[in-house]
């Protein structure tokens, strides 16, 4: 695996994948704050549909990557399962609004202003992030001793 393949591949692990995300959520406010300066919007709930934006990029900007870049079979796998598991269980994608949550209360404390969309869904990040973590790090270690117990029986069968 290329060197560019195993940074991108560790993104996804922690603490990197918490610390991008709490970028993103960040640049999320930031983009809101100079759409609601320039004149484009007026309303608090902005942020809704800034983030929306943001989602459907985190979905559709790798998939285009994927489709023109050449990356080794190994990376490769590892984003299919990924996929796989985001696919077969919640908590698996709910964990990632844990850094979102992070970036978005980051920049309401140190840049204002307060307000009631703002507090809204920050608190919604957090809380519903911290919840998917707690229940992903849980299904995770069932599914490690599953693969673990899987593995074993498959060493007794052969010896």
């Amino acid at each position: 695996m290329k060197f560019v393949e195993r940074v991108l591949i560790g993104f996804e692990t922690r603490p990197w994948d918490i610390l991008y995300r709490a970028l993103i959520g960040l640049a999320a406010l930031w983009i809101e704050s100079r759409l609601v300066m320039s004149g484009v919007a007026d309303s608090d709930w902005l942020l809704v549909p800034v983030l929306l934006a943001v989602f459907l990029a985190l979905r559709v900007i790798p998939v285009v990557v994927r489709k023109l870049v050449p990356f080794s079979k190994s990376a490769q796998e590892v984003w299919v399962q990924r996929r796989t598991m985001a696919k077969r269980y919640d908590s698996y994608q709910w964990q990632k609004l844990l850094g979102f949550g992070i970036g978005l209360a980051l920049h309401t404390v140190v840049f204002g202003p307060l307000s009631t969309a703002r507090i809204a869904i920050t608190t919604f990040c957090l809380v519903c992030g911290a919840v998917g973590t707690i229940i992903w790090h849980k299904t995770s270690e069932q599914i490690n001793a599953a693969r673990n117990a899987a593995a074993k029986l498959a060493t007794v069968s052969r010896g």
